[in-house]
């Protein structure tokens, strides 16, 4: 499973910006749909490095290239430039319509779905049960494998999320992210 990609490189192989474009029989412009000549050092959760060409990354880890690339300068490379754009407004789009879709939904088969633990607790209080509270901690034990505890103050990786706790207050978490290497805070 990849961890992250940690470093990529050109070799005589790739096209050059200059090289680019192709010239349709209408005179239209359009850009060369090739990955030739670029590699990417994966990190592996073992630990292990390896290199990889950029179809094979592409193909497997879709949007840690994207980001890779826009966080890196690529994205204008015109290995990049015909696929990466298009990426983005996918993923933005899906994004959306899920934000649309998750406050949307308040109720399934006539049963309130709460969107908080503060909500889950006055539902478990308003209807006698510990329902909800209950799937919660099954949740949280099954979901414990795929998080992993920093040090307070540590640097965030490149492409991961920090969600801390707000302190108990009924608001909403606080999360830190890291695309450029810069942490910055906002809450939800």
């Amino acid at each position: 499973m990849l961890n992250e990609i940690v470093d990529h490189k050109k070799d005589n192989m790739a096209v050059t910006k200059e090289d680019g474009l192709i010239t349709t029989k209408a005179g239209r412009k359009l850009p060369k749909r090739t990955t030739k000549g670029w590699q990417f050092l994966c990190q592996w959760n073992d630990g292990t490095t390896s290199w990889h060409p950029l179809k094979d990354v592409k193909e497997s880890h879709l949007l840690q290239v994207t980001q890779y690339s826009i966080n890196n300068g690529l994205a204008e490379e015109p290995a990049f430039a015909w696929w990466v754009p298009r990426t983005v407004k996918e993923r933005d789009r899906i994004i959306k319509a899920m934000k649309k879709q998750y406050f949307r939904i308040h109720q399934k088969y006539r049963i309130e779905i709460p969107k908080t633990v503060q909500e889950a607790q006055a539902l478990d209080t308003k209807t006698g049960t510990t329902f909800w509270m209950d799937a919660i901690r099954k949740e949280m034990k099954n979901c414990s494998k795929a998080v992993e505890m920093l040090p307070e103050g540590s640097r965030i990786p490149v492409g991961h999320t920090h969600i801390k706790d707000s302190g108990g207050d009924g608001g909403r978490p606080v999360i830190q992210t890291q695309d450029d290497g810069s942490p910055h805070r906002w809450t939800m």
